[in-house]
């Protein structure tokens, strides 16, 4: 603070004051100062609004570019990489405030779609302890299995009825073309509880082996064997002179039934 006088009156007054005590007169040091400081001000919040504009655009150029760069990568390494890799790159975009809703949703797709390949496999080889454990996997990605499971527990109950009958004839149909047999009627009755088992078989047609079971069902040599030669002794299946004849075509007839695959 300093001392000055007045211009009109000449009386000492502060450089601060606004106006002269003694007669009024309005201190322009004072207004000056005044003006100046709002100036700085001014100037001040130009710089600021300068750098956050210059700021702005340099972020927006370099957000722009971290997009671009990160969903070209992202594109590419949904057909190659890891999950984890896929998950990085999304939570890259995140940080970006980007919205990563649909790349989200691919990679559930995704998920879905690598354990159904793993559950079609398993279902190949009727794996069903791998099958259980896609389908729980699958659950996990709130994915619908209801059907899954019905197939599952029905395979479970079903695949053994369906692989002995396959199995019983097709040992049937070895020793038929072979002749490799003793007693042709005691090899056919051998079959007689599997065939009786499958005959009578619940049908999932959304099963593979319900599928299975259902044309072995309505195949029509099934049921020509089944009448003619497993439930019927019409034929002497063991009289030397035409048992050949018969191990022939009851061979025929097997050979056509196992063309069916499980």
């Amino acid at each position: 603070m300093a001392i000055i006088q007045c211009s009109r009156c000449g009386n000492d007054i502060s450089d601060l004051a606004k106006i002269c005590p003694k007669c009024g007169k309005i201190n322009f040091n004072y207004k000056k100062r005044g003006i100046i400081l709002l100036c700085l001000v001014a100037i001040t919040i130009l710089v600021i609004c300068i750098f956050y504009v210059v700021i702005s655009q340099n972020y927006k150029k370099y957000r722009n570019s971290r997009i671009k760069d990160t969903i070209e990568k992202l594109e590419t390494s949904f057909a190659t990489a890891s999950y984890k890799e896929i998950e990085d790159y999304i939570d890259v975009l995140d940080s970006l405030d980007y919205d990563t809703s649909e790349y989200e949703k691919r990679l559930i797709e995704k998920k879905q779609n690598d354990i159904l390949a793993q559950y079609n496999n398993a279902y190949d080889n009727f794996n069903f302890e791998e099958m259980e454990v896609c389908i729980k996997n699958l659950d996990a990605l709130n994915y619908d299995t209801s059907d899954m499971k019905a197939v599952l527990e029905y395979d479970k109950k079903n695949y053994k009825i369906a692989k002995e009958y396959r199995d019983a004839i097709s040992n049937l149909y070895s020793k038929c073309r072979s002749y490799s047999y003793s007693s042709l009627r005691s090899e056919v009755n051998k079959v007689k509880s599997q065939t009786d088992s499958i005959k009578n078989a619940e049908v999932n047609l959304k099963s593979r082996v319900g599928k299975y079971i259902n044309k072995i069902q309505k195949h029509v040599l099934f049921n020509a064997f089944n009448s003619q030669y497993l439930y019927s002794n019409q034929f002497d299946l063991d009289y030397g002179l035409t048992s050949s004849s018969y191990a022939i075509i009851i061979g025929d007839y097997l050979e056509e039934i196992l063309k069916e695959e499980l």
